[in-house]
């Protein structure tokens, strides 16, 4: 099975009020109602970490794992500090940001949020206990 995260390729929804946490639990929902048995899990760049968080949570339904260009950590680790100290206090004071990318020409937009809830679900500081043995 194949999806799109909400707000994000063919889904609905606007990208930068998503979260980390969101994602993850729309695509552990996909797996506990649309599948059955074991599963392999693909993840690439984002959906990496979302990947892993599934594994995480449902570790009884999970045969394996593929990571893509895997960018778990991705809001703390590569993207945060990226940004200037102005930006970084725009998004503090404004709750958000857009970014300029050369693959929209409207920029990225990014909130607050993202960063904030992206700090919950960090997986790389170490083993998981359930991924540990």
């Amino acid at each position: 099975m194949r999806f799109d995260h909400f707000g994000r390729g063919a889904s609905s929804g606007e990208a930068s009020i998503g979260t980390i946490g969101r994602w993850a639990e729309d695509a552990i929902a996909v797996v506990d109602s649309l599948t059955q048995g074991r599963q392999i899990l693909v993840g690439s760049s984002m959906g990496g970490w979302i990947m892993l968080l599934v594994a995480l949570a449902r570790p009884a339904r999970i045969e394996g794992l593929v990571g893509v260009a895997a960018a778990p950590d991705f809001t703390e680790d590569l993207l945060w500090p990226r940004l200037d100290p102005v930006q970084q206090q725009q998004l503090r004071e404004s709750g958000g940001l857009t970014l300029l990318s050369e693959y929209d020409p409207a920029g990225y937009a990014h909130r607050m949020s993202l960063f904030e809830d992206g700090k919950r679900h960090l997986v790389m500081r170490g083993a998981p206990a359930a991924m540990s043995s």
